[in-house]
């Protein structure tokens, strides 16, 4: 047999790294975060507790690499957004995208729900999601001000809860409201009614 490339092994280690990634946040969401052990993790993973800490030197370092993909992959989908070339286009981009996270990445949705729930515990969990909170508010404050609705802010709030709870929703109870039905009101209510009338 050929001795492996340094590609090949650099292929290997990015399958081994991301075998136990998902075993983790696999066991983070059913089992939580503190009653998830290494040794679980590299069980589940198919890997040796020493091959483990080749790559993570710990359980806090294993969940920091998970938020990093997940937050890294949130900048992918702002870029896709902001290539949207109409505010109506962005939304529509912002609400497929939310209800295809939510069904292709449950386990990441109740994991960031169980650690939400444990305030104080997890300060860099919890800096993280309040920045991302506040950034996307102002965002869709300001798509919102475009779109002519009355009180944009207000708009902004409702909307951003209403994506976050699609996420939270599916990881928790699963499809029980018919998303597919959700999203086409979404998508009517905000790129077909573009300029809501007073009241």
């Amino acid at each position: 047999m050929a001795p492996k490339s340094a590609s090949q092994f650099e292929e290997i280690r990015k399958e081994s790294r991301e075998k136990i990634l998902q075993a983790a946040l696999k066991l983070f969401a059913e089992e939580s975060y503190h009653a998830t052990s290494i040794s679980k993790i590299a069980k589940s993973a198919g890997v040796s507790k020493g091959l483990m800490y080749n790559y993570f030197h710990s359980k806090e370092d294993l969940l920091n690499a998970i938020l990093a993909e997940a937050f890294k992959h949130g900048e992918e989908i702002t870029e896709l957004i902001m290539k949207a070339e109409t505010p109506q286009d962005q939304i529509r981009t912002v609400i497929e995208i939310s209800f295809k996270w939510a069904k292709e990445q449950a386990a990441y949705s109740k994991m960031m729900m169980s650690l939400s729930l444990q305030v104080g515990k997890f300060p860099m969990v919890q800096k993280m999601v309040e920045g991302k909170v506040e950034g996307m508010r102002g965002f869709y404050t300001h798509l919102f001000e475009q779109l002519g609705f009355d009180n944009p802010e207000l708009e902004a709030y409702t909307f951003g809860a209403t994506m976050d709870g699609i996420g939270l929703q599916n990881a928790s109870v699963g499809d029980k409201i018919g998303f597919e039905r959700v999203k086409a009101f979404l998508i009517d209510k905000y790129c077909n009614n573009t300029k809501p009338k007073s009241k």
